[in-house]
């Protein structure tokens, strides 16, 4: 992640990361190659990729306490939307009863976590 993300992902880990209720992290997700020697490159002898977490996983994933709740928290610069893969990691965490924010900058997540009676 670079860019206006990345600040915006640093203001959220720094705002809510050391919260009582909370535990999150930031997650990524794509593909790393290996072979016997451990990491390399795609066209290495013997490469093989491995995927790290499903598409479309958030950029911030963790748990609400006492309940266990799952939490993903999204985040895109100003302009930018979710794609097809995010949408459908967002219907799935909700059908499943974990809390999904899509935000654009700690505002957005305060205003999310308000409504799940959580504050700063």
């Amino acid at each position: 992640m670079s860019g206006p993300e990345a600040f915006i992902l640093r203001d959220v880990l720094a705002a809510w990361g050391n919260h009582p209720r909370l535990r999150i992290a930031r997650i990524n997700t794509g593909v790393g190659w290996f072979n016997a020697k451990g990491p390399c490159r795609r066209k290495d002898p013997g490469a093989r990729p491995v995927h790290f977490n499903p598409k479309g996983t958030a950029d911030i994933v963790g748990l609400i306490e006492p309940s266990g709740r799952m939490l993903m928290v999204e985040l895109k610069a100003p302009g930018e939307v979710q794609n097809d893969d995010q949408i459908l990691m967002q219907r799935i965490v909700t059908r499943f009863g974990g809390a999904y924010c899509l935000a654009w900058s700690v505002a957005d997540v305060d205003a999310f976590m308000l409504t799940l009676g959580i504050t700063r």
